[in-house]
């Protein structure tokens, strides 16, 4: 879809539409573009007009919102976020009138159960819209089904037409309603929440144009020709019974698993446990996941326990018992969120570490250079940790700079590990 500079809105590729509606709607098969697949596409099940309706959804929010529903640097992050994660209301971006979000959100649930059943049911939901920006209703909600239910009033004598330009005409005359902002005019934002937002990447300038062009490609997709393609796959089964994991799915919970496999192995344990969390969504009975999770959950546990000992035994001043705390949170995690509370003070006491750790990065330098992993970015990485580690040992910065040789020594461990897989 493109709009241009006037609000017109045009179709530019009908894509899959050119495809029979046997080889769109076969069991099994997956067929779209990611970023507006339905759930049960991505699952590879039978697809009826409801998906579509999820895709209309998702071409919605991003003509309001100016950015994808779903989106990710991956195939496999876009389908993840398909299947598991609920995308930002429209009204986290751009201030539209909450019957319209409550339109988007509707063709945008997971259970297709839950989302309009059909292209007409839809088209009845966006002319619902329309009514309550031409009469001010703008706090209405959609009824059961699918008409408009009243919310807020306006102020007697009130006729202005509140939130964005008209859409339909005046009822009772030939004229359209007047416009409250045109195409070129800033929207005001709430400024608690403009505050609190992180920059928009659409310009929110031309919010009622798009509001406008989007309603009215919808209700051109809706009632026009292509509506015949959505309902000509028939009408929506009363429900249907769990399928087992489709290949699909298996791709995305292998892909979760070795993300999580390599935070793992990168010492990053929290988002390690994230990822294999992930995959047991997927996957509740995967065993990899769950293994992975466990591993995952116990480093942090170890991690915080050495990290809680340490600061246990620096107030109680035995700095022998803190250093020794401190070495066991090292060998776990350089890095670990508040090392560097604990460093600080045990600097003094913390040579014959330092020393211990030079002495293990290097032995895995030689291990990673035997492999021939010198030109990998970790191994550079490693090298210039190990130069921070030598500094710091310069300036009798004994802990930190046991930090960064086992920091150092972690990267050229699995620089090695990479070649030799």
């Amino acid at each position: 879809m493109h709009i241009q500079p006037s609000g017109q809105v045009k179709i530019m590729d009908f894509g899959l539409a050119r495809l029979g509606a046997s080889e769109m709607t076969r069991t099994g098969v997956v067929m779209g573009t990611p970023h507006y697949m339905s759930p049960e596409q991505v699952r590879g099940e039978k697809a009826d007009a409801r998906s579509d309706v999820f895709a209309l959804g998702a071409m919605f929010y991003e003509l309001l919102a100016g950015r994808k529903a779903f989106d990710g640097d991956s195939m496999h992050t876009v389908l993840f976020q398909v299947l598991q994660e609920e995308p930002e209301s429209i009204s986290h971006w751009v201030d539209v009138p909450p019957i319209l979000a409550e339109v988007v959100e509707k063709a945008l649930q997971k259970d297709a159960a839950g989302r309009f059943h059909d292209a007409s049911q839809m088209l009845g939901g966006v002319r619902a819209v329309r009514r309550a920006i031409a009469e001010g209703c703008l706090e209405a909600t959609l009824d059961a089904e699918v008409g408009l239910s009243p919310g807020g009033d306006r102020p007697s004598g009130d006729t202005r037409i509140v939130g964005s330009v008209a859409l339909q005409r005046q009822p009772g005359t030939g004229r359209p309603a007047p416009a409250t902002l045109s195409a070129k005019a800033p929207t005001q934002l709430d400024a608690r929440r403009s505050r609190s937002r992180p920059p928009v990447a659409a310009p929110l300038s031309r919010v009622p144009l798009y509001v406008g062009g989007a309603l009215g490609v919808l209700a051109l997709v809706l009632a026009g020709g292509f509506a015949a393609l959505l309902l000509s796959r028939g009408p929506a089964p009363a429900s249907e019974p769990p399928r087992p994991i489709d290949n699909l799915t298996r791709v995305l919970v292998a892909s979760q698993v070795e993300l999580a496999r390599n935070k793992l192995d990168e010492k990053s344990y929290r988002a390690a446990a994230t990822r294999a969390e992930q995959a047991l969504k997927l996957d509740p009975k995967n065993d990899v996941a769950r293994q992975l999770l466990a591993r995952a959950q116990d480093a942090l546990k170890q991690a915080d326990a050495a990290a809680q000992a340490a600061r246990t035994a620096l107030a109680a001043g035995d700095d022998a018992k803190a250093a020794q705390a401190l070495w066991s949170l090292l060998s776990l995690d350089p890095r670990y969120d508040g090392v560097d509370a604990l460093v600080a003070p045990l600097n003094p006491v913390f040579h014959d570490q330092a020393g211990q750790s030079r002495q293990l990065m290097s032995e895995a330098r030689a291990g990673a250079e035997r492999a021939k992993a010198n030109g990998l970015p970790g191994f550079a990485n490693a090298v210039t940790a190990g130069a921070e580690g030598d500094a710091l040992l310069a300036r009798k910065q004994y802990a930190a700079a046991t930090a960064r040789f086992l920091d150092a020594r972690d990267e050229f461990e699995r620089a090695r590990r990479s070649v030799q897989r």
